[in-house]
């Protein structure tokens, strides 16, 4: 007949063979990898905000996809690209105002003065529309 293992009773208090309690070193685990992923999500949470540092306009609460194409266009406008390459275009309210759009939803409003650029702001199209709709008075 062949003698079965016995089972001893570890100092945490969990029953099994062995030098060391099996369970208690998984848990042990588990949580230096949930500690290590918590690390992580708040070093890139730090990075994420950091980028935002360097903007000239805040883009902040923008989808990715438009954050991408808003850094591009804003640098591409700085190296000297006319906004019309962007599909940019005069608005009626103020002359010297340039909206580009983004997409459906977000523009870019830029202020043109012969060939300098200075960034405004990035609006959703409500915002844009309720600050520059056709009903409102002038700006400039």
């Amino acid at each position: 007949m062949v003698q079965r293992k016995r089972k001893t009773t570890f100092p945490c208090g969990h029953r099994g063979q062995g030098r060391e309690c099996q369970r208690c070193l998984q848990e042990a685990r588990e949580a230096q990898a949930q500690a290590e992923a918590a690390a992580n999500r708040l070093q890139e949470k730090d990075e994420w905000e950091a980028c935002f540092e360097m903007d000239i306009v805040d883009l902040r609460g923008l989808p990715k996809h438009i954050l991408k194409k808003a850094r591009q266009v804003i640098q591409s406008l700085d190296n000297g690209q006319d906004y019309r390459f962007f599909k940019g275009k005069q608005m009626r309210v103020n002359s010297q105002l340039v909206r580009i759009p983004f997409s459906n939803d977000y523009r870019l409003i830029v202020k043109y003065s012969g060939r300098e650029f200075s960034m405004l702001e990035v609006l959703s199209h409500e915002d844009y529309n309720k600050k520059y709709g056709k009903n409102q008075r002038r700006v400039g």
